[in-house]
């Protein structure tokens, strides 16, 4: 068999996710675009284990390769520099992606983010139903982008596994960019790039040696093997015995991706960019990472074991569930709308700890919808205002379309639901008159700037950029002041929230708000170990002039 070859994979495709599943990933905010990924995050091979990975996949109801799609595929058995990859019998797409993370100690998260930016095989097209058996075999052909050069190509093949789907197996593909008949399909694609992606990222940081040779796994082929990616900053061979790459050299560190000379900081970094050679691609990748696994930089990830402080969002990685804790008990937030009524972003969403899981429960009761939502049902033109507490609402009826549009409200501000929904709900009261907003609601005086929180018959100032996002605020909310609402007495001004990380800026150290009984209170996380064991991020953190941070100090967040 010929040696596998190294080769420019294709530019990958962009990709969007679902905000029906409970995973979706974020737009990143702040590319590095010399620091990819961190060595110890690369090759952390024990952050998900095969069932992690099938519920993972389980959460987006269109996924590709889930085990609800019925998918399975043969897995990977072993390697040899004679005979090449073996395969033993169909299993999930799950054990597929562990075998290959473990037998070539890569990330599999690493692994499913790449299987995201190339094919969207996870959430399947931004979770469109219609995407993962439209009859186009590519997807599953080229599920890794493996094989698929820059320079092009198209190609068919027939008699090879692809998938098996509800027990029929795919075996033919009319046209893919894939170079050979033997990485067509998704566990060769998979085991084939998890093998690639740690060879190149070993290369680069001169590791010639590296050979993977334990059980039915035989690389020993691969010192031998000239690598041709980026390299990192030092002296390096790129080969052990290859007579034409096997002298060290001073590398500087730079390549040139797109036009731009980029510095490799990591291995990982130049692995992903020898896999995917343009900006766009490893853009889409990081993006795709950070919003499902958090930090591409952390090191070999520990999770905490400490819970999370009061207002946090949190989830298991083995389980679909979206909890918030609440004075130490967890609230589950039961569905896409509740969750999107309170605004919140599922880069909050933390890894939950173990003492996160063992925090009580709240029993029946679940989180409800956030206060100032406007509803109506699907049988019903009828729009009602809720007023919430954590795990129930009240409902006032807005009692006609002058009053709706009086207020400033537009049908877009309206979350349809189904009508027995709503029909369950109490009334409470009829909101007859359109000279001042009702409870929970954002108005803005138009003379001074100032936006207010309508609460309880008073008006409350939002003081500053920092608080109107940290507690969920969106502009959007965000009506023109009635003279009604600012002739209410002025309550308290609105504080930072449970939960919200704040760092004075003449201090690095990073406090959470909590709220214990009647006093609002900061309390410090004691160390880095702790904040990133907690999978949080610089970006979590505001900022803030030391005014703004509670004046009572309760007890710290430490391991």
């Amino acid at each position: 068999m010929i040696k596998r070859s190294l080769f420019t994979i294709c530019a990958a495709v962009t990709v969007f996710a679902s905000l029906a599943a409970l995973a979706p990933f974020k737009v990143n905010a702040a590319f590095n675009q010399n620091n990819l990924i961190g060595d110890g995050m690369f090759e952390n091979s024990g952050t998900m284990m095969a069932g992690d990975i099938n519920n993972f996949l389980n959460r987006y109801s269109n996924s590709c390769i889930s085990p609800n799609s019925g998918f399975e595929a043969k897995i990977p058995s072993g390697y040899t520099p004679s005979g090449g990859f073996t395969f033993g019998n169909f299993t999930s797409a799950g054990d597929v992606i562990a075998t290959a993370s473990q037998a070539y100690g890569i990330n599999p998260q690493v692994l499913l983010v790449t299987l995201e930016k190339e094919q969207s095989l996870v959430n399947g097209r931004n979770n469109f139903a219609g995407y993962c058996n439209n009859g186009d075999e590519h997807k599953y052909a080229a599920a890794m982008g493996y094989g698929c050069p820059d320079s092009g190509g198209s190609t068919n093949y027939s008699d090879v596994s692809l998938y098996r789907r509800n027990g029929v197996e795919r075996t033919s593909v009319n046209t893919t960019c894939v170079n050979s008949a033997a990485k067509a399909g998704f566990s060769q694609q998979v085991i084939r790039a998890a093998w690639l992606l740690k060879f190149s990222q070993q290369h680069s940081l001169g590791n010639v040696n590296w050979a993977v040779i334990r059980d039915s796994w035989d690389n020993s082929d691969d010192p031998a093997t000239c690598y041709s990616g980026p390299m990192t900053q030092g002296d390096r061979a790129r080969s052990k015995t290859s007579s034409s790459c096997n002298q060290t050299v001073y590398y500087d560190g730079y390549t040139t991706i797109d036009g731009t000379s980029v510095h490799m900081d990591t291995g990982g970094t130049a692995s992903l960019y020898h896999y995917t050679p343009h900006f766009h691609g490893n853009q889409n990748f990081v993006s795709i990472f950070e919003g499902w696994f958090g930090s591409t930089q952390s090191g070999s990830f520990t999770i905490a074991n400490t819970t999370h402080p009061d207002g946090a969002l949190i989830q298991s990685f083995s389980e679909p569930e979206v909890y918030q804790i609440i004075d130490g008990v967890r609230y589950h937030i039961p569905n896409i709308d509740t969750f999107n009524s309170h605004s919140f972003s599922w880069s909050e969403v933390k890894v939950a700890t173990i003492p996160d899981k063992q925090l009580p429960g709240a029993g029946s009761s679940k989180l409800t919808f956030r206060g100032g939502t406007l509803v109506r049902g699907d049988a019903s033109p009828q729009v009602y205002d809720l007023r919430c507490m954590p795990t129930f609402c009240v409902k006032d009826h807005i009692s006609s379309i002058e009053v709706f549009s009086g207020l400033g409200l537009g049908f877009i501000d309206v979350l349809v639901l189904p009508q027995a929904q709503v029909d369950g709900i109490a009334q409470d009261k009829t909101i007859a008159s359109a000279d001042v907003h009702m409870q929970d609601q954002l108005v803005l005086d138009r003379s001074s700037g100032k936006v207010y929180l309508i609460d309880t018959g008073t008006k409350r100032w939002v003081p500053s950029l920092e608080v109107f996002a940290a507690n969920h605020f969106k502009w959007s909310k965000v009506k023109t002041a009635k003279a009604g609402d600012l002739a209410l007495s002025d309550g308290a001004n609105v504080s930072f929230p449970e939960g919200a990380l704040l760092r004075p800026n003449s201090d690095p150290s990073v406090y959470a708000v909590n709220q214990n009984g009647s006093t609002y209170e900061k309390r410090h996380i004691t160390s880095a170990t702790t904040f990133g064991g907690l999978s949080y991020r610089l970006s979590d953190v505001f900022v803030v002039d030391s005014s703004f941070l509670p004046s009572a100090t309760g007890a710290s967040i430490s391991e």
